[in-house]
């Protein structure tokens, strides 16, 4: 009994060593977002509405029928693709979604 005694302080002291580590840890918030992730935020424009895409390609082809027309990513660029039917042929119109410009009109074959 008297050796634990003797020895209690130096298990205290060791014991404090061991989970103070443990009671130091925290949780830490989330780092705030890098310069570069705020400047592609503030540069980056919201897209067209689809019904502004959909007139657009309406008005590239007249004489086609509107089947759909969504918004996709190419190569990292945000598109809407219309995909028109036009004399029995599938015509495929990609629209930059931020300015609305054509960026693509191809004519398929005839099905």
């Amino acid at each position: 009994m008297q050796a634990i005694k003797q020895e209690l302080p130096f298990l205290l002291f060791l014991s404090l060593i061991v989970c103070s580590p443990v009671l130091a840890v925290r949780i830490s918030p989330p780092a705030p977002p890098s310069l570069e992730d705020r400047e592609t935020q503030v540069q980056t424009p919201a897209p067209l509405p689809e019904a502004r895409a959909s007139a657009l390609a309406r008005r590239a082809a007249p004489s086609a029928e509107l089947l759909r027309c969504r918004l996709e990513k190419e190569e990292g660029q945000l598109v809407y693709e219309a995909v028109l039917v036009e004399s029995h042929r599938q015509r495929s119109i990609l629209l930059d979604a931020r300015n609305g410009k054509i960026v693509s009109n191809r004519l398929g074959r005839e099905q």
